[in-house]
C-alpha cells in the first residue's frame, strides 16, 4: 500500500514538473510572439503618423483648397498615435515580464520634467475646460533616476486625470518624503472627476483591466496604462498608488527614492565596473582638475550602485600650503584639538575630500562635510590615532610615517605598491587593536545600517596618495571590494596629467 502511494506521489510530482515546463515554455512563447508582433507593427504605424503629417502640411500649402482634407488626414495621425501608445505598452510589457527592461539613471529635475508634461498635455486639458496646477515643493532635491520612466508615468497618470474628468481640477504636487530606508519624494495626481468604485479599486492595477469594460465605454486603451506605471515605479525602487471616492475624484500618488535602485554591489561583476568606467571617462577626461574628476568618480559610483551604496567618497593628499583656505582651516582646527599644532607646517600632508556623493544632501559638500574636509597626516602617532586612515595606509603598504617629509625617501620606495585594499564587513561593530571604532564616529553608519566599508588607495608616481572609500549597506565579501581596484587604476591613468600641470583642486 505504501508503495502505490509512494508511486502515486512520484507520478503527481512528475506531472507537475511536466506541467510547470510546458507553461514555462507557453509562457516564453507569448512573450516572444508579443515582442515580435510590436516591433513588426511599429515600422508601418511610424510610416502611417509621419506620412498624414507630410500631407496635413501640403494641405495647409494649398489653402481653402486643402481645408476639406485637413480634418480626415489629423483623425487619421490621431488614430495612427493611438495605436502606437498601445502597442508601444504591450512592449513595454512584455519587456517587464521577460526581464529586459533597462533603466538608465541619470541626473532629474522634477520641476523641469512636471512642466515638460504640462506642455504636452495641455491641448487636452483645456479641450476638456479643465485646469492643471503644477507644484514642486521647494524641499525636493535634484534626483538620480530614470527619466523616461518618471516622465511616461507622471504622464499616462495626468493624461487619465484629464480623460475622465471635465470642468475640474487637476493637481500636480511634488514634495519630500522619507521612505523606510532613504530620502524620497512623494508627486500626488489628485483630480476632481467620476472617480473610481471600490471594486474596480482592488483591480485596477492589472495588465489588461479597464474600469469601463464594455465595448460602448468612452475611453480606449488596453487597460495597460496603469499596471506599466505601477511597474515602472517598482522598477525605480518606488510604488504607486490610489485612493477614489465616486463622484469626487481619485488620487494616485508616486513614490519614488530620490536615489533610485541600481545593481547591487555583491552582483557587481568586473565587466562592470569596465561598464562604470566607460560611463563616468568622458566626464572625467573633461575634467579641469582632480578634484572635479573625483566628484564625477564619486557620483558615477553612488549612482550605479545605489540600491547598496549610501556614500561613496574620493580623497587625495596635498601639502598643506596647497589645500583650499577653508580645508587648511578645517585641518589647523583639527591639529589643534588633537594638541598637534606645534607639527603643523606647510608641507604637512593633508588628506583632502575632493568628491562626495550619498544620500543626504549635507554629505555631499566637498568643502564642509562634517569630519572629513581635511585630515592632517603629520605624524605616525597622528595617523594612528585615525583608525580608518591608519588601516588604509597598511593596506597600501605605506608605513604610517610615510607622511612626514622628512620621509620621503621611503615615500618613493614604497610607491610601487600602487594600490591596496581596507575593508570592514561590519562597519558599525567593527574595531582595531585598541578597540576603537575603524569607522569614525557618525550618525549615518548606524542610522542607515552601513553594513560594509571598502576603501581603496594607490599612488600617483609623485607622493599623493588617492583613496577611495565606499558605505555599503549590505555586508558582502572582501573579494567584491577587490573588484573595485581596476577602477582607481584606470581613474589615476586618466587624471594623472592633472596633477603635473598642478590642477588638484578647482580655482
Amino acid at each position: 500500500m505504501t508503495l502505490d502511494k509512494d508511486a502515486q506521489i512520484d507520478a503527481l510530482t512528475t506531472q507537475l514538473a511536466d506541467a510547470e515546463t510546458r507553461a514555462e515554455e507557453a509562457d516564453a512563447v507569448k512573450r516572444t510572439f508579443l515582442l515580435n508582433m510590436s516591433h513588426e507593427l511599429l515600422t508601418p504605424l511610424n510610416a502611417i503618423i509621419g506620412y498624414s503629417d507630410i500631407l496635413i502640411d501640403e494641405a495647409l500649402d494649398l489653402g481653402d483648397d486643402g481645408e476639406s482634407f485637413i480634418a480626415d488626414l489629423e483623425k487619421i495621425g490621431t488614430s495612427g498615435r493611438n495605436l502606437l501608445s498601445l502597442v508601444s505598452d504591450v512592449l513595454d510589457m512584455s519587456k517587464i515580464e521577460s526581464g529586459d527592461m533597462e533603466v538608465h539613471f541619470e541626473e532629474v529635475d522634477l520641476g523641469e520634467l512636471l512642466a515638460d508634461i504640462g506642455r504636452a498635455v495641455k491641448e487636452q486639458v483645456e479641450a476638456r475646460n479643465n485646469e492643471l496646477i503644477l507644484h514642486v515643493d521647494p524641499s525636493v532635491p535634484i534626483m538620480f533616476t530614470d527619466r523616461t520612466l518618471v516622465h511616461q508615468t507622471l504622464l499616462e497618470l495626468v493624461w487619465n486625470a484629464s480623460r475622465f474628468s471635465r470642468d475640474s481640477r487637476i493637481e500636480v504636487i511634488a514634495e519630500a518624503a522619507s521612505l523606510a530606508d532613504r530620502a524620497g519624494v512623494s508627486i500626488i495626481v489628485r483630480d476632481s472627476g467620476l472617480g473610481i468604485d471600490s471594486r474596480e479599486l482592488e483591480h485596477i492595477f492589472d495588465s489588461f483591466h479597464q474600469v469601463d469594460s464594455t465595448t460602448t465605454r468612452e475611453q480606449g486603451g488596453a487597460g495597460l496604462g496603469l499596471a506599466l506605471c505601477r511597474e515602472f515605479c517598482r522598477r525605480l525602487s518606488g510604488d504607486l498608488t490610489v485612493q477614489s471616492t465616486p463622484g469626487e475624484g481619485s488620487e494616485f500618488t508616486v513614490t519614488l527614492p530620490v536615489v533610485s535602485s541600481a545593481t547591487r554591489i555583491e552582483e557587481f561583476s568586473p565587466m562592470d565596473v569596465l561598464d562604470l568606467w566607460a560611463g563616468v571617462e568622458p566626464e572625467i577626461h573633461a575634467a579641469t582638475s582632480l578634484e572635479e574628476a573625483a566628484q564625477a568618480l564619486a557620483k558615477g559610483l553612488h549612482t550605479r550602485l545605489s540600491e547598496s551604496m549610501i556614500l561613496a567618497r574620493v580623497f587625495v593628499t596635498a601639502d598643506l600650503a596647497d589645500v583650499p583656505d577653508e580645508i587648511r582651516a578645517f585641518a589647523t582646527d583639527m591639529a589643534d584639538a588633537s594638541q598637534a599644532a606645534d607639527e603643523l607646517h606647510e608641507a604637512t600632508q593633508v588628506l583632502s575630500l575632493i568628491g562626495s556623493c550619498g544620500l543626504d544632501p549635507d554629505w555631499n559638500s566637498r568643502r564642509h562635510s562634517q569630519d572629513h574636509s581635511g585630515i592632517p597626516l603629520i605624524s605616525a602617532d597622528f595617523v594612528d590615532e585615525i583608525p580608518m586612515i591608519s588601516s588604509l595606509l597598511h593596506a597600501a603598504g605605506l608605513p604610517l610615517d610615510c607622511m612626514e617629509r622628512g620621509n620621503s625617501t621611503v615615500i618613493q620606495q614604497t610607491i610601487g605598491q600602487s594600490a591596496g585594499l581596507f575593508f570592514v564587513e561590519s562597519a558599525a561593530l567593527a574595531t582595531d587593536d585598541l578597540g576603537r571604532k575603524i569607522i569614525p564616529a557618525q550618525d549615518f553608519v548606524n542610522d542607515h545600517s552601513i553594513g560594509s566599508v571598502f576603501g581603496i588607495s594607490g599612488a600617483y608616481s609623485g607622493d599623493e596618495i588617492l583613496v577611495v572609500i565606499a558605505f555599503c549597506t549590505e555586508q558582502f565579501p572582501k573579494a567584491v571590494a577587490e573588484r573595485f581596484l581596476p577602477l582607481l587604476t584606470l581613474f589615476k591613468g586618466a587624471t594623472a596629467p592633472l596633477l603635473s600641470e598642478g590642477r588638484v583642486f578647482t580655482a
